[in-house]
């Protein structure tokens, strides 16, 4: 009964070291927004790309903008924002 119980809690030891610890999530948010100057378009599409970030359980201090632009709407003075913000926990 002992032996059986030594292989049992050896076989469980190996069991957790095999696994090692447990591997980093890294997930991709991005958010487009319109503004009315290129900086207010981006800074608005950052804003939803953090917030995204937020709602899936990240913190800010966890990720960094990665990729942000702008191009002119159809509109005379409208500008539409794209950010991508990269995320590691």
């Amino acid at each position: 009964m002992k032996k059986m119980l030594g292989a049992a809690v050896l076989a469980a030891a190996a069991i957790v070291i095999a696994a090692g610890p447990a591997s980093a999530e890294a997930r991709s948010f991005t958010a487009t927004a319109q503004g009315t100057s290129q900086a207010s378009a981006v800074n608005s599409a950052v804003y939803h790309a953090y917030s995204k970030a937020e709602w899936a359980g990240f913190l800010h201090s966890q990720c960094y903008v990665s990729n942000s632009s702008a191009r002119a709407g159809d509109l005379p003075g409208s500008w539409f924002g794209t950010a991508t913000v990269n995320c590691q926990r």
